[in-house]
């Protein structure tokens, strides 16, 4: 990956770049909202729930550590549950789901 400074700027690049990561992230949000609407209708429930915080914790933590092992298909869990706890409000807990991904802290925004 460069950066547009070492590219220089380009607004016809930049627009095709943004498209590209829409297109992108919607893809991903599709398949994230499929696997919740399967768990869902499989009777899962509490996502929302302050109360549900650690264990929602503990499987961001076993679904990272399994992606990190090779098991791409966890990738929609690990979002879906750093989703839950972005929305508890338990930014710390994304932290750790993240050092498991040896991504390291997550930036400030």
């Amino acid at each position: 990956m460069t950066t547009q400074s070492e590219r220089g700027w380009n607004p016809h690049e930049y627009l095709q770049e943004v498209g590209r990561i829409q297109g992108a992230v919607h893809e991903f949000a599709e398949r994230m909202l499929l696997k919740l609407n399967q768990k869902y209708h499989a009777g899962y429930r509490g996502w929302d729930d302050p109360d549900m915080a650690d264990v929602i914790r503990r499987k961001l933590e076993d679904h990272a550590k399994a992606l990190v092992d090779g098991d791409w298909k966890q990738a929609v869990d690990v979002a879906n549950f750093a989703m839950m706890l972005h929305h508890l409000g338990y930014e710390e807990a994304i932290a750790k789901g993240a050092a498991i991904l040896g991504k390291g802290e997550p930036n400030e925004s």
